[in-house]
């Protein structure tokens, strides 16, 4: 079998935490061809999309993988299966990736589905589960968006502590706590604060077809509120109570209904934060706490899919 993973540069990632190398390597042990691409590296002709691909012709969890790149460029539908591992923002050129590849969606199967990344935001999934009637409104948190203007705070906010982050943003960047509701930004989130972040940690869950298939707890350093690995916190196993069991059973049926494969969603006491569809990280902190080794079920899905 041959794989396309259409990511950022190689040079940028993380050779023992990257969860698309974790991908690649589960790929190449089981002989399979493995092709790296960016989004500057396609283009259209003709009513098809190729690409300017790297080959792994070796790849370790201690350094960045051996590559070489292929002097032919590679039609997009001559691969068994492309995976989208592009890191957010969700920007134009995001954007731009995701509309190219829905030319090719009918011809060779991309997970995520370039139609559905486009369809759903991250921060919105919430309220999509609630608005279809799989989650309640007290798991999700209380969230107010302004688009365009700085509209006052509804009298019925929340009292307390709040935090602010962007509608864009990503990896815990430019979330701020604040200490009481107050208007905020354009395209910018105000929710309260929950203030068992800070106790008791958040909670990463993967998704895989709609069934939960790995957690593990993210504690934020202390005196900050950002559990995000990328920032500083830093993971445990704990097994998820009986709610947490049963927000997450019902969000999965969500995401299966919608055709959302592969999905991370954090949970804060007990409530949907946001779900990461775009590139969901977090495969080898999970293993290297003892968890369940997560590459091998993608890499089994796409084989029996295929």
């Amino acid at each position: 079998m041959n794989f396309l993973i259409i990511g950022d540069p190689i040079k940028n990632l993380k050779a023992h935490t990257d969860t698309s190398l974790s991908i690649a390597r589960e790929m190449l042990m089981r002989n399979y061809t493995v092709h790296w691409a960016t989004h500057e590296d396609l283009f259209l002709w003709e009513g098809r999309i190729y690409a300017r691909v790297e080959n792994f012709t070796g790849c370790n969890d201690k350094s960045l993988p051996s590559t070489e790149l292929l002097k032919e460029t590679q039609a997009l539908n001559s691969y068994d299966a492309v995976w989208i591992r592009k890191d957010p923002p969700f920007d134009e050129s995001y954007i731009a990736l995701c509309w190219l590849l829905a030319l090719e969606e009918k011809n060779v199967p991309i997970l995520n589905a370039p139609s559905v990344l486009l369809r759903y935001h991250e921060k919105l999934i919430p309220w999509e589960a609630l608005e279809s009637g799989h989650i309640e409104a007290s798991e999700v948190i209380p969230s107010f968006l302004p688009m365009g203007r700085r509209f006052p705070v509804p009298t019925d906010f929340p009292k307390g502590e709040a935090v602010t982050k962007p509608f864009f943003g990503h990896a815990g960047k430019d979330v701020q706590r604040i200490p009481g509701p107050q208007t905020p930004e354009p395209q910018f989130f105000l929710q309260p604060l929950q203030h068992e972040v800070t106790r008791t940690g958040d909670r990463r869950v993967f998704f895989l077809d709609g069934e939960v298939i790995g957690s593990f707890v993210r504690m934020p350093p202390a005196g900050e509120i950002k559990s995000n690995i990328a920032s500083g916190g830093t993971g445990s196993l704990r097994d998820m109570n009986k709610k947490e069991i049963s927000v997450t059973d019902r969000l999965g049926l969500f995401l299966k209904e919608k055709g959302i494969i592969f999905a991370g969603a954090d949970l804060m006491a007990e409530k949907i934060s946001e779900v990461n569809i775009t590139s969901p990280t977090g495969f080898e902190t999970l293993s290297s706490l003892g968890g369940v080794r997560l590459a091998p079920k993608l890499v089994d899905y796409a084989e029996n899919i295929l």
